[in-house]
């Protein structure tokens, strides 16, 4: 036979498994997550400003929530989120009204995550299976990605005075149910541990257009919207589908 020919059928023969990894992707398009973490807010009441540098871990309180995904490629991820916040915030001593708030917020979140690191030839830190057939499974590989979206804050809030009583009299005070929008932005990193569960952890701010979240807004003092960030911690289920695109939610479905 031809040498020419036996240097075609043996780029065919590396190209063919590679081709086929590459489309391996589409038989895991839908996933399922569930989370939680803490958020951390800069807002009228509470951080001096909206800096990093006015970090106080008093602020702190805690998130959850689920979300559900679908893949558009191999590399980018669309996403409703849903999540619970319970927030709040302690005025500092540089501050001499001693006002405290606790907000309960509902917070849902379209977004799309964009893989950075991962994905077959871009992944690290893989532990990867192979046959001859090519890679059986991508247990151990991980990736970086970051995020951004659009959603909503749904937030209703309670400020108190250092006695502890409602500052009802405040004309800065807003207790009724608000609505706000929110911009989300971030980084996480996810490690695949099977071919069903990844686990991640990710960090994001929200940057809204509302200045009511804490239930406080004042007339003059106040010069920017309320920020938060949240950190979470994931644990992801991967559902395979059909050719057709359909979910299997049986796990031994074929």
């Amino acid at each position: 036979m031809n040498r020419r020919i036996w240097i075609y059928i043996l780029l065919l023969a590396m190209l063919v498994p590679t081709t086929a990894e590459a489309q391996r992707w589409k038989l895991r398009r839908y996933e399922a997550g569930i989370g939680g973490g803490t958020v951390h807010t800069f807002m009228d009441i509470g951080s001096p400003n909206d800096a990093l540098r006015s970090f106080q871990l008093i602020d702190s309180r805690f998130n959850a929530g689920v979300h559900a995904g679908f893949k558009l490629l191999s590399s980018l991820t669309i996403r409703l989120d849903l999540n619970y916040l319970m927030i709040g915030g302690l005025d500092p001593e540089i501050r001499d009204r001693s006002l405290s708030f606790t907000s309960n917020c509902f917070e849902p979140l379209v977004r799309f995550d964009y893989n950075l690191f991962g994905s077959g030839a871009r992944s690290f830190g893989s532990n990867a299976l192979f046959n001859r057939r090519g890679m059986i499974n991508n247990y151990g590989e991980s990736y970086f990605y970051v995020f951004s979206g659009i959603g909503g804050i749904m937030s209703k809030s309670k400020v108190t005075d250092v006695n502890g009583d409602e500052v009802i009299g405040n004309p800065s005070y807003y207790n009724n149910l608000n609505w706000g929008i929110v911009i989300p932005a971030g980084l996480g990193y996810k490690r695949s541990m099977n071919a069903y569960v990844d686990l991640a952890i990710e960090v994001g701010g929200r940057f809204s257009f509302t200045d009511k979240i804490d239930g406080y807004k004042h007339a003059t003092a106040s010069d920017y919207n309320d920020k938060y960030i949240t950190t979470t911690v994931k644990a992801v289920y991967k559902i395979r589908n059909d050719r057709r695109g359909r979910p299997i939610l049986s796990r031994y479905g074929r």
